[in-house]
This record gives C-alpha cells, structure tokens and sequence, in this order.
C-alpha cells in the first residue's frame, strides 16, 4: 500500500518543478539572470552602513506632520503650483488642496485606469508617469471632466514602453524613466496596479533595463539618453536643461547626464537604502534625494539566479521584509551630503518617495500610506 506514494510523491515534485522553472505572473516565461560582479559591487552592505555623510537622526518624526489621513492613498508624489497642492493616488484620481487651509478637495479628476507615479504640474496643466499607458496630459486638471491625453507610450524605436515612473520638465523638454523591460500587472485582489510587486519581481528577475528618455513636447521627437539601468526612478532636470540627475534604486545611487556630452557619471553611491525619487529644492541649488525604504535582505540574493528564482513565487513575503522607514537626503549637485531627515522608525512618516519644496516646507510622498507629509524648513 505504502507503493501508491512514490508516484504521488514524484507527481508533487513535477508540479513543484513546473511551478518554479519560470518566474510568475508577470514575468511568466521568464528567467532570472546573472548579475555580472560590477553590478554587484554596487550594492550597499546589510544591515546599512551610514557613514559618507548620511547620519542616523529622528528629524522626520519630530519635526513632520500628517494630512489628509485616510484619504489620499499611496500618493507617490505631491506637486504644487500657484497655491495649490496635487496628489495622484495609486487608482487614479487627482485630488488637490489648498497649501494655508490643507483644505481637500477629493476625487477631481480621474486619470486611470493606472497607476500614476511620478507629476508634474506647471501652467501648461499636469502631465503624468503612469506606469501603465505612457506621459499624459491634462490642460485643465481642477475640471472634472478634463481630457486625458497620452503624450508618448513608444520608444525612439517605435517599440512599447512597459513600465513608465518618474518625470520633470524644463522648457519644451521633458524627461522620463522607465523603470525595467518587465510589466506591471494588475493585482485584482487588491484593486490597483501593484508597482511594488513589480519592483520585486525586476529584483529578483536581475536584469538592468531602466532606461531615460528626453521627449520634445513641441517636436514629439524621443530619444534615449541613458540605458542599462538597475531599475530606473526619479528623474530631475536642472534649470539650464544641461544636467539630468536619475535614480538607479537597485544599484542605491545617482547619476548624472550632460546633455550635451551625453557623459553619465555617478554623484552619489552606496546610499543606506533604496534610493526613489528625486527633485531640485526651490533656488535648484540642491537635490533631495527619497530612501523609499532601509536596506533589506532582498541583495543578498543578487548572487544566486536560482534563489531568485524560488523567491519570486513569494515576494508577498519579500515585500514584508521591508520595515517602517522614512528618509530623505539631501545632496549637492556634485553628490557631496548636505542633510538627512529621518524617521528611524516610521512612526510618522514611512515609505517616502518623494519630496517637494514649496513655500518654505517639504512636502513628501509615499508608496504604502494613505496620507502625504510635510515638514517645515
């Protein structure tokens, strides 16, 4: 009788091998891949190490402050211009407020479906990275019934971008991330595009295809100023439109590009966490520069393709290993540490991934919470 078992027991096994020969949905079909030991070496130490400037600190937690508590969900940017604040939630809607009152005017204008990420707006109105459908557009974002325009969605080869993150714009040029070849799919149990899943599973697949693209909204010309990026994040443009600074978040560092040389270089390296967003302060003679979240446990795999492997089928529980954190950096445009605001903890402010000047504070974004913060200069 105990024979019936042996086919069970290789019949588990054949299904538990099918399961884990590729990756999951969706990277379905997909393999991790070696990540060559110059990559490697770019990976900060765990736990972090804090040293070149970075020094541990409760500035966050004392000194910030929480609005619109319940909300505002998962609004990884805030932009402001002529007195009013814009947050974008993770389902698509725009909600604004007015910065003296904080007063919430909810549910404005609808963008999705979608997951917006990284804004902009100016006169010309708003314009989007959703990681989704492309740039949009829209001239009058306080209407209700605004039209929604896709700017660009293909790359100079004509070919569809995936995964659209983060933008700034100077002048007619703008410029924009894509974070990885790999898509970010739908996660219908919890109702939203899920952009963290997706960065978990472009870490575990392990290839370097961000890339940066600079998009002329009077020409419609594109082109690609930068590739072979570890998952690429924030983007910020200096005032001359000469230098763009972008965020390499799984090699935890900054680069910058000369636009008229082409030359990237690196200003900042070995942050003690997951680098994000990224923006000038209000003079533009400093960046901010988001820790979305501490080191985790998650680089240690980098070296073994099929532990990857494996993990990719449970970065629900990869994404745990993430704890409470909220921190922004401040940096020169040479890279060198001006100030750290931390919340050690995340008492107050957690999962910041991005941080505006305006009007003398600092307001800042967040992936996981259903609120924005700010913190007084």
């Amino acid at each position: 009788m105990h024979l019936i078992w042996i086919p069970l027991t290789v019949g588990l096994v054949g299904v538990l091998l099918a399961t884990v020969v590729t990756m999951p949905h969706p990277y379905a079909g997909l393999r991790p891949v070696t990540v060559e030991q110059e990559r490697l070496d770019t990976v900060g130490k765990y736990p972090a190490v804090y040293d070149g400037g970075v020094v541990k600190n409760q500035k966050l937690r004392d000194g910030s402050k929480r609005l619109f508590d319940g909300k505002v969900r998962s609004s990884e940017g805030v932009s402001a211009y002529d007195g009013t604040l814009y947050m974008l939630d993770r389902y698509g809607w725009v909600h604004t407020a007015d910065v003296k009152t904080h007063l919430l005017k909810e549910n404005v204008t609808y963008v999705g479906p979608g997951r917006p990420l990284g804004f902009h707006v100016n006169k010309a109105g708003l314009f989007v990275c959703d990681s989704v459908k492309g740039v949009l557009y829209v001239e009058h974002p306080l209407a209700i019934t605004s039209e929604v325009r896709i700017l660009v969605n293909t790359d100079d080869d004509n070919k569809p971008i995936n995964y659209f993150n983060d933008l700034d714009i100077q002048g007619d040029l703008l410029f924009f991330s894509s974070s990885s070849e790999g898509p970010v799919a739908l996660d219908s149990s919890i109702g939203y595009y899920d952009t963290m899943n997706s960065f978990l599973m472009n870490a575990m697949r392990g290839d370097a295809s961000g890339r940066i693209f600079q998009f002329n909204l009077k020409t419609k010309e594109i082109k690609t100023i930068a590739s072979g990026v570890w998952y690429a994040n924030g983007v910020a443009v200096d005032a001359q439109a000469s230098n763009v600074y972008y965020v390499e978040t799984l090699a935890h560092r900054v680069h910058r590009v000369n636009l008229e040389t082409g030359v990237s270089e690196v200003v900042v390296s070995k942050l003690p966490g997951y680098p994000d967003g990224i923006s000038f302060n209000a003079d533009r003679t400093a960046l901010y520069v988001s820790l979305v979240a501490p080191m985790s446990p998650v680089g240690l795999t980098f070296p073994y393709p099929m532990l990857r492997l494996v993990l990719s089928h449970l970065s629900p529980l990869l994404s745990r290993l993430a704890k409470p954190h909220g921190c922004v950096v401040k940096v020169t445009p040479q890279g060198d540490i001006l100030d750290t605001l931390m919340d050690q903890n995340g008492e107050r402010v957690s999962s910041v991934s991005s941080a505006t000047e305006y009007q003398g504070s600092l307001y800042l974004g967040n992936l996981k919470g259903d609120y924005i913060s700010y913190y007084v200069l």
